[in-house]
């Protein structure tokens, strides 16, 4: 016998269940210490990014390329202050708060 409709089931799915980009892209990554004093590092890096540190004014105090093999940063040349830290991969990038002793 033919199924009526009463005995069909529809089966639907959501196939875009992928993960925000950025929230993969960062969920691992933490600057410490926080505070630090003239060296930060960042864990849990997984791909190559670009870490810019920003002053209080947003002028650009220090650049550089961080990787999974790279992934500290000397600042002894910063004042003691509190700092932006932006980090970017491709067109995203997540903003961290730091302090300097």
């Amino acid at each position: 016998s033919t199924p009526s409709s009463e005995d069909l089931i529809i089966l639907s799915t959501n196939l875009d269940n992928t993960l925000d980009t950025e929230e993969v892209t960062f969920q691992t990554v933490t600057p410490y210490p926080n505070p630090f004093n003239n060296k930060l590092s960042i864990a849990g890096l997984q791909h190559s990014m670009v870490a810019t540190i920003y002053d209080l004014t947003g002028k650009v105090a220090a650049t550089s390329n961080v990787g999974p093999g790279n992934s500290e940063l000397f600042l002894e040349n910063l004042v003691s202050s509190m700092y932006i830290l932006n980090l970017s991969y491709g067109d995203t990038s997540k903003i961290y708060t730091l302090v300097k002793n």
